[in-house]
């Protein structure tokens, strides 16, 4: 599912009491530790997932 209007978000938010949010967010600027950082600011309900490029560094 995707969701790209605010309007759609709120409308989920009635119904439940949780709504994934997800951001694709590619660049050199921040790393994934600074833009948590910035996240937890705002809200502690907030955690990153991650991608693994190669199984090879895995685990």
């Amino acid at each position: 599912m995707m969701i790209t209007e605010k309007s759609e978000l709120k409308q989920y938010a009635q119904d439940y009491r949780r709504v994934p949010v997800a951001k694709a967010v590619l660049s050199d600027a921040a790393t994934p530790i600074e833009v948590m950082r910035r996240l937890k600011k705002v809200s502690r309900h907030c955690f990153i997932l991650e991608s693994v490029e190669s199984q090879k560094y895995w685990g």
